[in-house]
Formats: structure tokens, sequence, C-alpha cells
């Protein structure tokens, strides 16, 4: 019975080989089925997460370091983006204060004229001028007008 000796040889060899390769298989696959869900989620805007891997030295290894500089990158983007969202909220808020002190200072300087034209005071003072009602002075110029035009 040599040959049942090959048989039970040649089956343990089988099922040795099988068991190597489904270790070889799931020594590959899980690491990679871990790195693929951390991809996802990152890919989902979770920055949050741990990257599994890293510290291997095969190519498993190597995708979970290109990985974590992706996660990386990602947390920089968001921190600049809300700089950028802070100072573009700064500057609006200088602008609108900006805005309130110039009609502010523009309602000081021209208010008074306002109102006092609103009351009917249209006169303005300043050295050496003086303007009365414009009705006033209309008819003065039409003074000299209605005398150039009578026969």
């Amino acid at each position: 019975p040599a040959s049942y000796e090959h048989r039970v040889d040649a089956q343990a060899m089988l099922i040795v080989s099988s068991l190597l390769a489904i270790m070889a298989a799931l020594s590959i696959t899980r690491p990679v089925d871990k790195l693929v869900s951390t991809m996802s989620t990152l890919a989902g805007g979770d920055t949050s997460i741990d990257v599994p891997g890293v510290e291997r030295g095969d190519e498993i290894g190597t995708m979970a370091q290109a990985t974590l500089k992706f996660r990386d990158a990602a947390i920089e983007k968001a921190r600049m983006e809300a700089e950028t969202a802070e100072r573009d909220r700064k500057a609006a808020a200088e602008r609108a204060a900006a805005t309130t002190r110039i009609m502010d200072e523009f309602d000081a300087a021209v208010g008074g004229i306002v109102k006092a034209a609103m009351a009917g005071d249209v006169t303005l003072n300043g050295p050496r001028t003086r303007f009365s009602t414009p009705a006033t002075s209309a008819g003065q110029y039409a003074q000299p007008s209605r005398r150039a035009a009578r026969p």
C-alpha cells in the first residue's frame, strides 16, 4: 500500500496548501478591506478616523501611508477654509461698520442743512456769501429781463 501512503500524503499536502493559501489571502484581503472602509469614510468627509496598517512595511503599509496623507490634507483644507470664512466674516463686519460710520458722519454733516431746508430756512451763510430763498433770487434776475422785453 505504498499508493495509499502517497494518497494520504497528497491529501495532507493539499489540505496544508489550501490552508496556507486561505491564510495568505486573508492576510491581504482583511487589511485591504479595512483600508477601503477607511478611504470610504474619509471620502465621506470624516477626518477623525484612524488609518489602520500605517506601521506595516509592505504594500499595505504603503497604501495606508498614502491614505494617511489624504486624511491630513483634508484636515488642513478644512482648517484653511475655516480661516478664510472667518477672515471673510471679519471683513464683512468691518465693511458694515465703516459704512455705518460714513453714513453717521454724512448725516451729521448734512443733517442740519436738510432739517433747515425742510423748516423753510434755505439761507446759507459762508464767508462773504449769502443766498436767500430761491424765489427771491429768481425775482432779482427776472426784473431786468422784464424791462428788456418791453417795447
